[in-house]
């Protein structure tokens, strides 16, 4: 038999069979305000507030939980279902934002037998993406790193093989884009300089 304990007032993450039938509504209001907030960098409570929409609907007066998680919540369904499904299999440890989760709905897959999911529009992805990538595959020194500030996220991603480190012609480039003129005219001198001593190296050989 459920345990109701009704304390008063009511708080977005109480557990349903805490709260009396007859305060669900406000449940549902301080589950969307709390959402409203909180969703963008860490949407781990959506499998409880979802899971729990299934036995709240009927009650609240809804057609079905997918029209209370869309009215009441304030939540788009689709998006929501493809996030909580990859939640339920990828249990995160640590708080993961609702398009993190999404993205990986959609493109990482599901963990099964040790395989992971290929995701290659996470490589072009920020930090929290190539993170989310991170606890996924396991990666949970490197994210720790990262999350430190001890590892750039580019960094841990090339590591493990995410993504490919930049070429030596792409590295000068960049670093001469990033130089002031004053930079690029010495360096311009000194490899004329080199190229000189060079040839003339060629020549008398």
């Amino acid at each position: 038999m459920a345990v109701v304990i009704d304390s008063g007032s009511v708080e977005a993450e109480d557990l349903l069979r805490h709260v009396p039938t007859d305060k669900w509504r406000e449940l549902m209001l301080a589950r969307r305000r709390f959402l409203e907030i909180k969703l963008s960098h860490d949407c781990r409570c959506l499998v409880q507030f979802v899971n729990d929409a299934e036995l709240m609907f009927s009650e609240l007066g809804f057609e079905n939980a997918e029209v209370m998680i869309r009215d009441g919540y304030g939540l788009e369904p689709s998006e929501i279902a493809v996030a909580v499904q990859w939640l339920k299999l990828n249990p995160p440890t640590e708080p993961i934002g609702l398009e993190t989760a999404i993205e990986l709905g959609k493109h990482g897959g599901a963990r099964k037998k040790g395989k992971q999911g290929r995701n290659p529009t996470l490589n072009k992805r920020g930090r929290d993406y190539d993170l989310a990538r991170l606890d996924r595959d396991g990666h949970k020194e490197l994210a720790a790193q990262v999350r430190a500030g001890t590892m750039s996220a580019n960094a841990a991603a090339q590591q493990v093989g995410y993504r490919k480190p930049p070429s030596r012609l792409k590295q000068l480039r960049k670093a001469w884009a990033k130089a002031t003129p004053e930079q690029q005219a010495e360096f311009l001198a000194e490899v004329t300089a080199e190229m000189a001593q060079r040839a003339e190296r060629d020549r008398a050989a």
